[in-house]
Order: structure tokens, then C-alpha cells, then sequence
């Protein structure tokens, strides 16, 4: 978390799979996330998740359109798993994994031309973390939640310069 909050993309090997997706996620750091390593079938489920899902948002970032609906098929045959009880995530953790999956599809959406199906959908969207939904929400043309989740990201980190930046390009982009 330190490193992440100091801007570093570089992490020891031991720091889980999920933190350092997160980190880069926060970082945009889409290549870094693209060039992971698959992980084996027996690493545990949420970091499998965890890591397609990142891989997924960066190939939808990056416009790289056939890699990302292969992860997101990627999550959602994780998700078939940890529905059914298998990899350990208890019924509780499952709408955490379920919003990822939903961010992937309105990011989808947005790809195919429907972005007002997206927008309707943007309002359900839960447990995602306020700098993705500030990100989605400008690609989404929602300036007032974009707005609003750029700053409660920097009020749940307020000395990080990921987050400080992207109020500063979200007060930009909505010019507010």
C-alpha cells in the first residue's frame, strides 16, 4: 500500500496477486497489467478473478477489444466457480466479484455503442472503488458522479498522487 500510495508500480514477489492489481489499477498502469503472468489453476480463485478482471479493464482502456472479452469470459467462468461454492469465497465476498464482472460490462457496453444502456446500468454498480467508478463515469459523460467519486477517492487517500491526479483531470474534463 505504501508504494502504491508513493506512486511505485514495482512490488516484491510476495505481495499477492490482488494487491498488486489493485496498485496498478489505481496507477493505470495498463501495460504492467497486461504483460501479468497467467497464475497456475490451483492459485486461489479471488486472485485468479482478480487478475482477468485487471487484464480485462486494461485491454477495454487500451482498445484492445479482442483481449478484453476474453478475459471477460475469463470472469465470468471464474464466476460460474465461485457461485457453486468452489475456491473458497464465501456467499458474503460474492457481490464484490459480481461488481467486477458488472464494470466489465458496461465498459463492454461502451464499446459496442450503447452507451445509454451503460448509464442506466452505472447507478447499480457497487463495491468498486471510487477512482474506477470517476474513471467510468467520465468515459460514461456522467460529469456529476465522475465529479463526485473523484473526490471521495481523494478523501480515502488524500496524500496519494494517483487519486490527486485524477481529481485534477476529472475537474478538467467536467470543468468543475
Amino acid at each position: 500500500a505504501a508504494l502504491a500510495a508513493a506512486g511505485r508500480a514495482d512490488f516484491p514477489d510476495e505481495v499477492p496477486v490482488s494487491t498488486r492489481v489493485e496498485a496498478w489499477l489505481r496507477l493505470e498502469a495498463w501495460d504492467r497489467l497486461a504483460a501479468q503472468p497467467d497464475l497456475p489453476a490451483k492459485s486461489p480463485l479471488r486472485e485468479r478473478i482478480a487478475l482477468a478482471h485487471a487484464r480485462a479493464l486494461a485491454g477495454f482502456v487500451q482498445g484492445r477489444l479482442p483481449d478484453a472479452h476474453a478475459w471477460l469470459a475469463e470472469v465470468q467462468q471464474l464466476l460460474v466457480k465461485a457461485r457453486s461454492g468452489q475456491g473458497g469465497i464465501t456467499p458474503a465476498e460474492l457481490p464484490e466479484f459480481e461488481a467486477l464482472e458488472m464494470e466489465l460490462q458496461l465498459h463492454n457496453l461502451l464499446t459496442r455503442g450503447e452507451p445509454e444502456e451503460a448509464r442506466a446500468r452505472f447507478a447499480q454498480l457497487q463495491h468498486i472503488p471510487p477512482v474506477r467508478l470517476a474513471r467510468l463515469a467520465l468515459a460514461l459523460n456522467l460529469p456529476l458522479e465522475a465529479m463526485q467519486n473523484a473526490r471521495r477517492a481523494v478523501k480515502t487517500r488524500p496524500h496519494a498522487q494517483p487519486e490527486r491526479e485524477l481529481l485534477m483531470r476529472t475537474a478538467e474534463a467536467t470543468q468543475q
